[in-house]
């Protein structure tokens, strides 16, 4: 059984691209290798080594604004989907005073994506939260691999898993609608007690007294009559 296809992008400055497209062409590679290490930071794994034959280059992995798709064809007409790249590995050249991408302050997102058009699109637009937990889709992805691996062993263990992950997800989401629910019963009971004194206040106060009509003088009247 064929293994998962892993996918990333590897931006290189612009002489290390020439030697690696000359290394693919001829089918050369050098015996010291091309290769990148990354290494663990306090921000994760982000900074590294990348390495082309005896060079050494100081590289970062970079969050992209929105995930990039790669296609693979066999027959050079028919394309098929085959990955979402989300990140990418960015090479700096030697001397580099500042990165070849702008990225947001204090972190490794990238605000650009790899082409023109794609200039500030982390402001431009904005990733749509699946609501999907990164350990679901780890699961997800390892079962996917022991299915093609034919492994039964290891499925009924992810299997497993899965049932923890769904009874976890739905207990969390029980607590959450039984304190959506005793919220909405305190609300209610503030409202019927704020309504409860504001009828006490009203029977407490005093009425006011209404006017009286101002009488007809009856001099007025009489001599009106008698005129």
């Amino acid at each position: 059984m064929s293994e998962l296809e892993e996918h990333y992008i590897l931006r290189v400055p612009e002489d290390v691209a020439d030697q690696l497209h000359e290394m693919i062409t001829e089918r050369k590679i050098p015996t010291d290798g091309v290769s990148f290490n990354l290494q663990k930071t306090e921000h994760g794994v982000r900074e590294g080594v990348f390495r082309c034959g005896a060079e050494r280059f100081r590289c970062t992995l970079l969050d992209l604004p929105h995930n990039v798709e790669t296609f693979i064809t066999i027959d050079n007409v028919n394309l098929y989907k085959s990955a979402d790249i989300g990140q990418m590995v960015l090479v700096h050249p030697h001397g580099a005073k500042s990165d070849a991408m702008a990225v947001k302050r204090g972190t490794y997102q990238a605000l650009d994506g790899i082409t023109p058009p794609m200039k500030r699109a982390y402001y431009r637009y904005r990733k749509t939260e699946s609501g999907v937990s990164a350990r679901s889709v780890a699961i997800a992805e390892s079962e996917l691999a022991a299915i093609l691996k034919g492994d039964n062993e290891i499925i009924e263990e992810l299997e497993g898993d899965r049932v923890a992950e769904a009874e976890k997800a739905l207990e969390e989401h029980n607590l959450a609608e039984a304190k959506a629910a005793a919220d909405r019963a305190a609300a209610r009971a503030a409202e019927a007690e704020r309504k409860r004194r504001r009828r006490v206040a009203l029977a407490a106060a005093p009425r006011p007294l209404s006017p009286k009509k101002p009488s007809t003088p009856l001099a007025a009247s009489s001599s009106s009559s008698s005129s």
